[in-house]
């Protein structure tokens, strides 16, 4: 099984949230990418979520990294000017239900007034969930 090509040049350094310079190297994802959505382009959703109320300054960004984490959902979390917090989901439908009951309920010292929920094209194009500064 063939997971992608990797060439022998690096193409650059990132440093990593560590302090690490990591070198990138330039890869070509196909067929890692057929071989992960290949079996579940049926059941593959993506959602954007704006979730409104008291979100910033309490944790929320960090626990929806720990929910996404337990529901194999992938995708990107940030905050907005508003005050209001947006989520770029994709995943199984199931555990992208599962993902938004959770979500809703927040942390501890969060207090979610409205989220609203926006079918969006699953584009594959995330390999993990993060937090977007």
């Amino acid at each position: 099984m063939q997971f992608g090509r990797r060439s022998n040049s690096f193409r650059d350094f990132r440093r990593d949230g560590f302090g690490f310079n990591r070198a990138c190297f330039d890869v070509d994802f196909p067929a890692l990418e057929t071989q992960i959505y290949g079996g579940r382009k049926m059941n593959w959703v993506a959602r954007r979520y704006l979730v409104a109320g008291r979100v910033q300054g309490v944790g929320y960004r960090f626990f929806v990294l720990r929910v996404a984490a337990r529901h194999s959902i992938y995708g990107i979390v940030r905050n907005l000017p508003d005050g209001s917090v947006e989520i770029l989901a994709e995943g199984e439908r199931a555990d992208i239900d599962e993902f938004r009951k959770d979500i809703a309920a927040g942390p501890l010292l969060a207090e979610v007034t409205s989220i609203d929920e926006i079918d969006i094209q699953a584009s594959g194009r995330f390999r993990e969930f993060r937090i977007d500064h």
